[in-house]
This record gives C-alpha cells, structure tokens and sequence, in this order.
C-alpha cells in the first residue's frame, strides 16, 4: 500500500471515529444564569455552543436554566439547583440521563430510536418520544413524574415488579411522602400543567 492510500485509510478512519465520538454529544443550546460541567472535578462554565460530553455532570446555580440537544433532536432542560450526570455509555448498553438533583424537562426526538434511560437514585423511566418532567428530592428520599405528551413506564430501582405507566397530564411520585412503592398516577389540571410548564421556558 503506497503512502497515498495509507493517508486516505488512516482519514476514513479518523472520520468515523470522529462521527462516532460526537454521536453522543450534546450542545448547549440556551443558557440563563449560570452553569457548570465537571470532568474528575475540574469545573469549566458554559457557554451556549459548548458540548457535553458522555461522562461529564452538569450543575446549575439557582434561578438557572441551560437548555441541552442530542444530535439525535432529543432536548433536555435543566432547572435551577440541579444536577445531571452522563456516565459513558457501555456496549450494547442503553444510554443513561441521571438526574442527581433537581429537576429537568425531557423532549425526546419524533425519530428517537434508542431513548435512554432517565432515572434518578430510586426510579427509572422507560420512554419513546416522550415529553416530561424529572424531579429527585435527595434528602427527602422523593422522585416525581409529571407527563406531558407521549408514554412513559415510571418504575422502582429496588422492584422491577414495581411500575405504573402514565398517560399525558398525569402525575407519578416514589419515596418519602409518597410511600415506598410506585403510587396509582393522579391527572392534573390543565392549568397545573402549564405552571410546570412555565418553569421551563427558554427561546
């Protein structure tokens, strides 16, 4: 092989290698306020057109938002006071969106074809195009569920047995005042909705 086609092969390589890497990021798209990725403990704050990358955490200060897009379409909306973390994915395993503390709005993409997995400490949710709110209350031991559009199974960590699937305008909580196990979904007002909402409103 002559040196020119060693050149192109190591390009293709490096190409796909590169299209591959940057599968799996994703970009801030809005910011208000202040936020934060941290790698191994070295914070930088962000800026709109920054990535984030597999195996980094995201921190917003209060009164904060920063607006997160897959390249695949896929939005998450971090609220104030929280805090996301995106652990690496393994082969063949499905991608994991885990919300620390906080709270977030999940807009999955229409064409999603692997939704990852969005759990907090105690829940996981089982998602396909799917638009909905996030909250974990560490301290309190509490996870919550409010689903706007779409299908969402909202299910216990410690109990794979343990699930309920929402329908769109219904609420799901797990942990502290809500027991230890996945209560029956309660329907919301169209006017709580909006109020929920409204916390997450960016250009």
């Amino acid at each position: 092989m002559g040196n020119r086609q060693i050149s192109v092969a190591f390009s293709l390589v490096l190409f796909f290698f590169c299209a591959c890497a940057s599968a799996n990021n994703w970009k801030v798209e809005f910011l208000k306020g202040k936020a934060a990725s941290y790698v191994k403990k070295e914070k930088t704050f962000l800026k709109v057109g920054d990535e984030v990358h597999e195996g980094q955490a995201v921190l917003t200060a209060n009164s904060s938002l920063v607006k997160l897009k897959h390249s695949n379409g896929t939005q998450v909306v971090v609220g104030p006071s929280s805090q996301l973390a995106l652990p690496k994915k393994k082969a063949k395993k499905t991608s994991i969106i885990y919300l620390v503390k906080g709270k977030l709005r999940y807009i999955g993409a229409l064409d999603e074809k692997e939704a990852p997995q969005v759990r907090t400490k105690t829940v996981s949710t089982a998602i396909r195009g799917t638009d909905f709110m996030l909250v974990s209350t560490p301290f309190l031991g509490e996870s919550e569920i409010v689903l706007f559009e779409g299908k969402v199974r909202f299910l216990n960590l410690a109990d794979s047995k343990d699930f309920q699937d929402l329908k769109p305008g219904q609420w799901g909580g797990h942990g502290g005042r809500f027991g230890s196990t996945i209560k029956k979904p309660i329907d919301l007002p169209a006017s709580v909705l909006d109020t929920f909402k409204a916390q997450f409103l960016v250009k």
